[in-house]
């Protein structure tokens, strides 16, 4: 037991304080420890279809099957959030903090921490309104679900890729009766000429923007590319086909201007062909909405008994078209 002043003030009462040491005991784990291989010498992997992800886990003790979960994520997505992939090995196995109990009454002796409970921030998205029901971006996150190894402990694991350029953290899981372990491996996923459209978030009706398109010749054939951009709904693109000439590595951005002529969803299709047959389609979806906050009208009028009261489209003609219900 050691006095102490926990302030420096002559007027604080003195405040007992009492150290207690612990020591981490390691144990060796290897013999539970499962080694997981994932998406070995896959090199580039194509958009849209089903691509196999092989796996393979050794260390596996004898007699005991081994099953495995794969998981592959888009890596801006983690690396924005800053997600670990998961590690069941570190979890159940790894280092942890220790619990100290203490027998006898020396604690109640002790000030808790001399301060007021903390005040919790609040943020600052309370301003109302809805989310948009749907955003021009796309993020990847594919599961297998339970998949049981064969005897060698191998599989490959279909997985449908979408419309997606980018790399994809692949994360696997595997367990047996006594033993686990998980792998990671980065991929790839890139059409041979990557076209990248960049649009607003949304729009408002009558708004004039413009959509920046990257067309990025990685691997295809040197030439003449045609790109065109199409929209239907409440998405409009201006102006004619383009046509850019990229050699092999070259790369070239253009601007094309889109419009929002109503309130609504819209959908922006990019078509670009090319030498050596080569064509591909991109879809964005987009919506198109009055950049207000919700507001509601109440409205009460007298009723006689057996009058019949009828709203009118004059009631809603203040609102944007297709933006307002009654209710």
């Amino acid at each position: 037991m050691t006095p102490r002043d926990p302030a420096g003030r002559r007027d604080t009462p003195v405040v007992p304080r009492r150290a207690v040491g612990v020591a981490y005991v390691p144990v060796d784990m290897s013999a539970r420890t499962l080694t997981v291989a994932v998406a070995q010498n896959m090199g580039i992997v194509r958009p849209r279809g089903v691509r196999q992800f092989p796996i393979t886990v050794t260390g596996a003790p004898r007699g005991e099957s081994v099953r495995v979960t794969l998981a592959a994520v888009d890596e801006g997505i983690l690396q924005l959030t800053k997600f670990q992939s998961p590690d069941p090995k570190d979890h159940y196995f790894g280092r942890r903090a220790l619990g100290v109990g203490i027998r006898d009454d020396y604690g109640r002796l002790l000030n808790p921490n001399l301060a007021a409970a903390a005040t919790p921030r609040q943020g600052g998205d309370s301003l109302g309104g809805e989310g948009l029901t749907v955003v021009p971006t796309r993020t990847v996150a594919l599961w297998s679900g339970l998949v049981k190894l064969d005897g060698r402990g191998r599989a490959n694991i279909p997985l449908d890729v979408p419309d997606f350029n980018g790399e994809l953290r692949v994360m696997a899981v595997a367990w047996s009766e006594t033993a686990l372990g998980a792998g990671e491996a980065p991929v790839t996923v890139r059409d041979p000429v990557v076209a990248d459209l960049t649009l607003p978030r949304f729009l408002a009706p009558g708004d004039e923007a413009f959509a920046t398109l990257r067309v990025d010749n990685i691997e295809g054939a040197s030439g003449a590319y045609q790109v065109s951009l199409a929209g239907q709904g409440a998405a409009r693109a201006q102006g004619a086909p383009q046509r850019l000439t990229l050699q092999k590595g070259a790369n070239q951005t253009i601007r094309i201007p889109v419009t929002a002529p109503a309130a609504g969803i819209g959908k922006l299709t990019l078509n670009v062909t090319g030498p050596s047959n080569f064509t591909i389609a991109h879809d964005y979806d987009i919506e198109a909405r009055a950049p207000f906050l919700p507001l509601t009208t109440v409205q009460m009028e007298p009723q006689a008994r057996g009058a019949t009261y009828s709203l009118t489209a004059a009631a809603l003609s203040a609102f944007q078209p297709q933006q307002a219900k009654a209710i």
